[in-house]
C-alpha cells in the first residue's frame, strides 16, 4: 500500500483507547486546568517553562510561549540542561535565575515528571536519579519535589501561583517570578 495514496492508517480500538488514555499524550483534568489558569490569569507575552514534551499544550491550550518544544521554539542541550537544574535545585533563587535567562515568566511541575527524572536529572545534574516510579531520596529537597509533595508556597523569588495554597497534593504546580 502506497501511504499517498491512503493516508489513514486503521488501528484496533484498544490501541487508540490506550494512546488517548495515556496523561503524557493528552491533556488529562488537572493539566487542563492549570493550562485555562495560564490563558485566563497570565498576561498574554507570558513565558511558560516546562519540560519540552508538555510545550505544545502550553502552545495550544493555553496561548501561551514556552521555553522549549520540539518544533517550533525547539530546543538545544544547553536549554535541557538548565530546566533540569530549574526542577532539581534545591533553590528556587537558582530555579529563578534559569527562568530570567529565557524570560520566562512561569514554570510548570507535574507528577508526570516523576517518569522521567532520570532523563531530567541526567541533564540537570549530570547524573540520572530515580527509576521512573518514585522522586529518589535525594531529590525530595529539590524545587520540583517540594512544590508537589512538600510545601513549597514561596521563597528565592518565586511564589505559588497554580493551585492556590490550600490545595494539597496537588498534579500540576505553576510558580511564578515574583
Amino acid at each position: 500500500m502506497n501511504i499517498e495514496e491512503n493516508p489513514l492508517f486503521p488501528v484496533p480500538l484498544y490501541v487508540a483507547y490506550h494512546i488517548g488514555d495515556n496523561d503524557r499524550m493528552a491533556a488529562n483534568a488537572e493539566w487542563q486546568a492549570a493550562l485555562a489558569f495560564l490563558k485566563e490569569e497570565t498576561a498574554e507575552d507570558s513565558v511558560v517553562m516546562s519540560w519540552w514534551d508538555y510545550a505544545y499544550w502550553i502552545v495550544a491550550m493555553a496561548n501561551r510561549r514556552p521555553v522549549v518544544d520540539n518544533g517550533l521554539y525547539w530546543y538545544d542541550e544547553r536549554r535541557l540542561e538548565d530546566i533540569g537544574l530549574a526542577y532539581c535545585t534545591n533553590e528556587p533563587s537558582e530555579a529563578l535565575h534559569v527562568m530570567r535567562k529565557y524570560g520566562a515568566n512561569y514554570l510548570v511541575f507535574t507528577r508526570m515528571e516523576v517518569e522521567i527524572l532520570p532523563v531530567i536529572s541526567q541533564y540537570g545534574l549530570d547524573e540520572a536519579f530515580g527509576d521512573g516510579r518514585s522522586v529518589p531520596t535525594n531529590l525530595r529537597p529539590s524545587l520540583y519535589y517540594q512544590s508537589l509533595y512538600g510545601d513549597f508556597q514561596s521563597g528565592g523569588g518565586l511564589r505559588r501561583a497554580y493551585p492556590s495554597p490550600d490545595v494539597r497534593n496537588p498534579v500540576v504546580v505553576i510558580p511564578e517570578a515574583e
